[in-house]
């Protein structure tokens, strides 16, 4: 039974500069195999190697996600004109709720 590898990522192919899948074997090889028809291409490099270092470094690394803007902190009186439109929707619906008492 074959051991499962682990997907490192995808890159370019050496050969032909189809876009290749690396994997790590269990025994710590890093392989390919060339997706292209007309190139077919596949080698290993051992874990260490010149080869390897190379391979991974053209890895196609993800873009980072793009920065989530900043939210403007709830204030009074925002609080306050967002509470005063609800009343008036629930107003509009024939609602009406209880007044706060703060004492």
């Amino acid at each position: 039974m074959a051991r499962k590898s682990e997907r490192v990522g995808r890159g370019k192919c050496p050969m032909c500069g189809d876009r290749v899948t690396f994997h790590r074997t269990a025994g710590g090889a890093l392989n390919y195999e060339c997706e292209a028809d007309d190139c077919g291409h596949s080698a290993y490099a051992h874990r260490g190697s010149a080869c390897e270092r190379d391979w991974l470094a053209s890895i196609e690394r993800a873009a980072a996600p793009a920065p989530v803007p900043a939210v403007e902190p709830m204030t009074p009186e925002k609080a306050n004109a967002i509470g005063q439109e609800y009343d008036k929707h629930q107003a509009r619906l024939g609602k009406t709720r209880p007044a706060l008492l703060i004492g």
